[in-house]
């Protein structure tokens, strides 16, 4: 398994796909002071270089310089997940999905991507599942507003050569308003019909963050289509190999 940190720019667990236009007006605007490279909060934890939490410990109003979550990947795995980028929760936990009332890790269960239950501290071993994950923004921040059109833009690029060079069997973006606001305002949820990157096909299912109130219920319907459009595939590869 090969671990990467920092170079990973893209879609997050703090996403919401029912992102408001005004919101998306203001992509193009300026980065808030002091969010690249520093965390800004009283009573906030680093995170080190591994994705697990360092020693915890009150901050008042010091600045801290966070690091990012790790990609998990290696060549050739079945699916590669995809955040927006990390919300400030998942960044103090140092793990990706980690709000309790997010529901990724219960959907992969529920829709037998995986065959135990995991939590977000079993991130790094969604390898031995055939898994990977990443994000399209490295950058944490508390609302999706604070990343700016740029970022997206160099995210993207930056993510499409990652899964060209690792080639996994799918890109799957967790969250359709990432994808939207670096490659294609137009898409829709569920495999995409434009060539994929090198022999990687794509495929979106709705966020799974709380604050997704309107495809909440319809997240693990959107997991299965994804189980499904993954076995389709295989079988595709294994009359065709």
């Amino acid at each position: 398994m090969e671990i990467q940190v920092g170079g990973n720019l893209g879609l997050s667990d703090e996403m919401n796909s029912n992102f408001s236009a005004a919101a998306m007006s203001r992509l193009g605007s300026p980065p808030l002071p002091g969010a690249r490279g520093t965390l800004d909060a009283p009573n906030a934890s680093a995170t080190n270089k591994g994705g697990t939490a360092s020693d915890a410990r009150p901050f008042e109003g010091e600045r801290l310089f966070f690091n990012m979550l790790p990609d998990y990947l290696e060549p050739g795995l079945d699916v590669v997940f995809i955040g927006i980028n990390p919300g400030t929760y998942s960044n103090r936990a140092g793990h990706y999905f980690a709000r309790p009332t997010n529901l990724f890790w219960s959907a992969l269960f529920q829709a037998s991507l995986v065959s135990e239950r995991l939590t977000p501290q079993d991130d790094a071993r969604l390898i031995e599942f055939g898994y990977g994950l990443t994000d399209l923004v490295a950058r944490p921040t508390a609302n999706i507003d604070e990343l700016t059109a740029e970022e997206f833009v160099r995210g993207g690029e930056s993510l499409r050569q990652k899964i060209i060079r690792f080639a996994p069997r799918i890109a799957c973006f967790v969250g359709i308003v990432g994808y939207r606001a670096a490659y294609d305002r137009n898409a829709r949820l569920g495999a995409q019909s434009s060539p994929g990157w090198g022999n990687t096909q794509i495929f979106i299912v709705p966020s799974t963050s709380p604050r997704n109130a309107y495809y909440r219920p319809r997240v693990v319907d959107w997991f299965k289509q994804l189980k499904q459009f993954r076995d389709e595939l295989t079988a595709q590869g294994e009359r065709h190999p």
